[in-house]
């Protein structure tokens, strides 16, 4: 059960770190041009976090209840990124679907890091013709970025 949730937050983390990647908002929903419905999320201030009397909260730092403000609206998908969604940004190679969550075009993409979900944003954006947002060493284009370091002390591979 604890890996499963794990695999859920990493799915949902995937989804936050995909919202800039389309630009701001003007309001509503839209859907992007390879597909993709995403959601506006404007601009404002909310609180994140669990409150300490939260039955079962997690006593780890990162739960502690704080203000956040977005000072600029921006999409967000509505839905988990699919395996074909990634698949057709990322290319026919990149198959992330070894496990038993399940297998096929509409099941949600699993096992993604922090670094590959900012790769499929800004590959997502170039393929747009929209603006990538994130950058490393000041380049944009992820096929620039070369191996990354890990905190391990290993590459994360070298990009296509």
């Amino acid at each position: 059960m604890k890996n499963k949730l794990w695999v859920i937050a990493l799915i949902a983390v995937f989804t936050l770190l995909m919202t800039p990647c389309y630009g701001q908002s003007g309001g509503g929903s839209t859907t992007s041009p390879t597909g993709i419905e995403m959601v506006s999320i404007p601009a404002g201030t909310f609180m994140m976090g669990s409150p300490a009397s939260e039955p079962d909260r997690n006593r780890d730092d990162y739960e502690t209840q704080h203000s956040v403000t977005l000072t600029k609206s921006f999409y967000m998908g509505k839905y988990l990124v699919t395996q074909a969604q990634y698949q057709a940004v990322m290319g026919a190679g990149e198959d992330r679907t070894e496990n038993t969550y399940g297998k096929g075009d509409n099941y949600p993409i699993y096992f993604v890091n922090w670094y590959d979900a900012i790769v499929f944003c800004n590959k997502l954006s170039i393929k747009e013709g929209l603006n990538p947002v994130y950058s490393i060493g000041g380049k944009t284009n992820p096929a620039e970025w070369g191996a990354i370091p890990t905190s391990s002390g290993t590459l994360h591979g070298i990009l296509r």
